[in-house]
């Protein structure tokens, strides 16, 4: 197809595709070239023969027109392509014409052949290998093609994990949760590959607050602490909840928290990195009476007749179930502080016993004495 000497001058010998190779004496260092022979019939160049799409640092080896007399090639712009001999060496990119002009017997004809030189890629890098964004924040990746003149600079971004980061095709790197992911630009010549690692460090906690900060319950009531966060977007929202003396109020894990026994204690609200906390005072109050009743007894009752009145105080858990009994009307019954009442004359009287918790809570019965 084609033969080279020693000092690099290409001969083109038949119609075809050959490569050349150049090697340093040391045998170390090699370089390539591709050569495209473009046929030639008999007193005529062909130029569809050479293909109009070429690349940078490529050549082509034209024949002579057979029984020539001369022969010769120019190029409309030597920064695209150079003549060398019967060689065309494409050195930059852009377009160019060919010429190619030859001489049979007497008669001199002259063919053009108009050529893009495009550049292939040889491989992508990117301005960062690793970068580190808050989550909801941007950063640019750019890609650095090469060679710088390469014609199709087109890349392809992808993410391996888009709930980490995204990426837009221009580069734009948003994170969105805290994690670690790899961006990949990707050429479409060549299909060369550069990766960066992206580390999105997520929204921590800077404060924390209670909806309530003390409180005082009664024995056996429930109280629902809700903790805020600053900022209130911030990747941590968990909280760990603890109460200073269970003996005296509980908290489970929703931050729910139940009154035990009268005293005072503190409810500590943790963060989940435990970098914020808040606390509530809860003061457990006595359980007060919250009714009183008298068990079944007659209305109707005669003089010189005693009885003892049972009251029933509720509830059950109630601190101080002490009453104060008392008559309204001393000269038709008198009660002591057991309920022990005592008719001792006709008339009507109402007994009253009343909690002494302050509750306000009591109850009475009306008597008929005769």
């Amino acid at each position: 197809m084609a033969a080279v000497d020693q000092g690099g001058y290409i001969t083109a010998v038949g119609r075809g595709v050959a490569t050349i190779y150049a090697q340093a004496h040391d045998g170390g260092m090699t370089a390539a070239c591709t050569v495209i022979v473009a046929y030639r019939n008999a007193g005529s160049f062909q130029p569809k023969s050479i293909p109009t799409t070429q690349f940078k640092l490529s050549s082509v080896a034209v024949q002579n027109v057979p029984n020539a007399v001369s022969q010769t090639m120019t190029s409309s712009n030597g920064n695209i392509a150079v003549i060398e001999g019967n060689a065309i060496h494409f050195v930059g990119v852009g377009k160019v014409t060919i010429k190619i002009s030859s001489t049979v017997g007497t008669k001199t004809s002259t063919v053009s052949r108009n050529i893009t030189v495009q550049s292939k890629v040889s491989g992508v890098s990117l301005n960062n290998t690793e970068v580190t964004v808050a989550k909801k924040a941007k950063v640019t990746l750019s890609a650095i093609i090469a060679p710088s003149d390469a014609t199709n600079k087109t890349i392809t971004w992808t993410t391996s994990d888009k709930k980490i980061a995204t990426v837009t095709n221009k580069g734009v790197v948003t994170g969105v949760s805290g994690g670690t992911c790899f961006i990949t630009a990707t050429t479409k010549d060549g299909n060369f590959k550069s990766v960066a690692t992206v580390n999105v460090i997520p929204i921590y906690e800077r404060g924390m607050r209670l909806n309530k900060t003390s409180a005082s319950l009664a024995k056996g009531k429930t109280l629902a602490l809700k903790a805020t966060f600053t900022p209130a977007n911030t990747d941590f929202k968990t909280v760990s909840w603890v109460s200073s003396d269970t003996s005296i109020a509980t908290v489970d894990a929703k931050g729910v928290v139940k009154a035990v026994n009268t005293g005072t204690c503190t409810i500590t609200a943790m963060s989940a990195n435990r970098i914020v906390f808040a606390t509530c005072t809860i003061t457990t109050l006595p359980q007060k009476v919250s009714s009183v009743k008298f068990g079944n007894v007659g209305s109707a009752q005669t003089v010189g007749k005693e009885i003892d009145m049972t009251a029933i105080v509720g509830p059950a858990g109630a601190d101080n179930k002490a009453l104060t009994w008392t008559s309204s009307n001393n000269s038709v019954a008198t009660v002591d502080q057991s309920g022990h009442v005592t008719f001792i004359a006709a008339g009507k009287v109402t007994i009253r016993a009343t909690a002494q918790d302050g509750s306000k809570k009591a109850a009475s019965k009306a008597f008929t004495v005769k």
